[in-house]
């Protein structure tokens, strides 16, 4: 059960430094990298998005040779105005994105949905959707970013450290309590800026 927990702290850890990492003592994330040779547009009308947007950043922005097993990246409040876009003005009309979900059985990785016959990825650690140029999707094939693991989760149980609690300190020991400490090393760098494309909303 603890290292259940542990593992999915870190990979929580990892999910979220592999999207908003600065690149400086922590990873690079897709996000924020600064790598000049990334693909970074904005959508054609400022602060909002339209389908005529998605397609210039899957066929129009991005080189050919990089397009078989891409997928999108976004926070999911983006996703949502993204499903809300309609064939007319003023919201109406069919949606122009008919998204394809949990009973796609071609998802896998930890996609969420397919648009435009490509996976969807949600995360609460992409930058969310708030009409302004902070917002962001990634759409990237796996050799984008190279992720690497330097170890495995490691743990050092500790039952003598000090534990405070209810403003007073007393010994794990005296508690019946210890103290785990978990590590585990990572990074993660853009290998490919050329094979990233970013869509500013």
């Amino acid at each position: 059960q603890v290292s259940r927990q542990l593992g999915e702290a870190h990979g929580k850890n990892v999910e979220k430094f592999g999207c908003v990492g600065s690149g400086i003592a922590e990873p690079a994330g897709l996000f924020t990298a600064a790598d000049a040779t990334i693909k970074d547009i904005e959508t054609a009308a400022a602060n909002e998005i339209a389908y005529e947007d998605i397609v210039d950043l899957v066929v129009k922005e991005h080189k050919p040779q990089y397009l078989p097993g891409a997928g999108f990246l976004m926070h999911q409040s983006t996703w949502a105005e993204i499903l809300k876009l309609r064939s007319f003005a003023n919201n109406t009309g069919s949606p122009m994105i008919e998204a394809q979900g949990a009973t796609d059985s071609t998802l896998s990785n930890g996609a969420s949905f397919r648009m435009m016959g490509y996976p969807v990825f949600l995360s609460e650690f992409a930058p969310t959707y708030s009409g302004s140029n902070d917002t962001k999707i990634v759409f990237m094939p796996p050799e984008a970013a190279l992720l690497a693991y330097r170890n495995t989760m490691s743990m050092l149980v500790d039952p003598y450290a000090g534990f405070t609690g209810a403003g007073t300190a007393a010994s794990n020991a005296s508690l019946g309590k210890v103290t785990i400490f978990s590590f585990m090393r990572w990074d993660q760098i853009i290998a490919r800026g050329e094979a990233l494309s970013l869509i500013h909303i």
